[in-house]
């Protein structure tokens, strides 16, 4: 990953600077974007953990098959009925409202789906 100062994700404040968890190159669009890690602090995890199964989780299309695999698992097993709507919320940027409007959801719903999903995620996948 190639790295970038500070000044190029300007316009962000110095608490969202330190939330900062990638910057990375958009392909489709040609232009930078911002990829936020943010700390869920209602999740029984430390912070490089959670980082390590945010990143993990987003670079899905990336894994292995076998990895791949181990995380539609994972969805199942904790979002149960939800698993979809969990799935899509761990492997892509879209927002929590957005997710819970489309698969007629409650954030809450989801979130806890969430909580289980970080709070039982397996040390090495």
């Amino acid at each position: 990953m190639t790295k970038i100062k500070h000044s190029s994700i300007s316009g962000i404040s110095s608490r969202q600077r330190r939330s900062v968890g990638a910057v990375r190159l958009s392909s489709e669009r040609g232009e930078w974007s911002r990829k936020l890690f943010r700390y869920k602090r209602g999740v029984n995890v430390d912070y490089d953990r959670q980082g390590y199964i945010y990143f993990l989780s987003r670079r899905f299309n990336e894994l292995s098959p076998a990895g791949q695999e181990k995380i539609r698992t994972l969805c199942r097993l904790y979002g149960g009925d939800h698993s979809g709507a969990l799935f899509e919320f761990v492997t892509t940027d879209a927002t929590a409202t957005a997710i819970a409007l489309t698969h007629y959801i409650s954030k809450e719903t989801l979130y806890r789906a969430v909580k289980r999903y970080y709070e039982n995620f397996p040390k090495k996948l």
